[in-house]
């Protein structure tokens, strides 16, 4: 039995040295089941990147980016607003830079980024 488990994690760590992400793919990009890759999603990635730009304004709250995904149809997985910590965690994942954290260390993954990096730390 024990030997599944390190199997399963052996995988999913080459998987990430590959600069594969091995989870759902967050807001902003489809999980390619026939490729088993991550590929952008072209309308929802323009609204994420937008909010970005909307929050590094200084002028927004996290309550206004919920808003303005809602008013553009980004809502939850159950159908509601976007709740302002779930908008602290998107305002904060390095994964739409391109890059991302697994297992405490950080990798670069083989996908298209959705922001640059100096936008991600302006925000």
């Amino acid at each position: 039995m024990d030997s599944l488990a390190e199997n399963t994690k052996r995988g999913l760590r080459q998987k990430v040295r590959r600069g594969k992400y091995p989870s759902v793919a967050p807001i902003g990009y489809i999980n390619d089941v026939r490729n088993k890759s991550i590929v952008v999603d072209r309308k929802k990635a323009k609204i994420i990147k937008t909010a970005f730009e909307y929050y590094a304004t200084g002028n927004a709250r996290l309550e206004d980016v919920s808003d303005f995904w809602a008013q553009r149809g980004i809502l939850s997985r159950g159908g509601k607003r976007i709740h302002k910590t779930r908008a602290t965690f998107i305002l904060s994942n390095l994964f739409y830079t391109g890059l991302f954290k697994y297992g405490g260390e950080l990798y670069e993954g083989k996908r298209e980024p959705i922001i640059a990096k100096k936008l991600f730390d302006k925000v």
